[in-house]
């Protein structure tokens, strides 16, 4: 429909034929047309800003930028899909440190497995 609709002088169909070909309506289409060209602007605008952000913020996550811009024409999903498609995703690194290291412990015999403990009523200490 687009095709046609931007073509239209050097086709020479009628929108009109067309419109009632596909079902359609003047009305649906222009609305679908001013949807798309609104979401197109805020992709470009969009884009800016992550270009901004991500200068100042090199490790910011999409989802941070995202709830940052909070862009009015896209959710959350769609957003973090388009910043992976622009290249904006960030990687997470792994992290090699580990706090725990058990090498080179000591272990030793527990002494109590054998040892019978008696209990006296009464007595206080």
């Amino acid at each position: 429909m687009i095709y046609f609709w931007e073509n239209r002088v050097e086709l020479g169909v009628s929108l009109n034929e067309m419109y009632r070909s596909i079902g359609g309506t003047k009305q649906g289409f222009h609305q679908m047309m001013d949807r798309r060209i609104r979401y197109n602007e805020e992709m470009i605008y969009i884009k800016d800003l992550l270009h901004q952000i991500r200068e100042n913020h090199p490790t910011m996550s999409c989802r941070a930028m995202y709830y940052k811009i909070n862009p009015s024409t896209m959710g959350r999903d769609k957003f973090e899909q388009m910043c992976k498609e622009l290249g904006f995703i960030v990687e997470k690194r792994i992290k090699n440190c580990r706090t725990t290291d058990s090498t080179g412990v000591t272990r030793f015999d527990n002494l109590l497995t054998d040892l019978e403990l008696a209990y006296q009523s009464g007595m206080v200490q």
